[in-house]
């Protein structure tokens, strides 16, 4: 983001920025589901093996977290 000396920008340089924060936040919310997409699967199989998977899930929790926070970012930059 590039600053004028007195810290304004133009509405092209906003624009500009939100288009890229914006293509930023979409990568990152396609690395997240398919992180989540992981965790479930490991899940399942967890599962059914009978082991312990709090910390699967706890893992997933935070990914879904992570998840709402990337759409809101998301929203709000529209």
């Amino acid at each position: 983001m590039k600053m004028t000396t007195n810290t304004t920008i133009s509405q092209e340089e906003l624009l500009t920025d939100t288009k890229t924060v914006t293509k930023g936040l979409e990568t990152l919310k396609s690395e997240h589901n398919g992180i989540l997409g992981s965790l479930l699967e490991s899940l399942k199989s967890i599962k059914k093996e009978g082991v312990d998977s709090n910390l699967v899930e706890e893992k997933a929790a935070i990914i879904r977290k992570s998840l709402e926070q990337i759409e809101l970012g998301l929203g709000e930059a529209q």
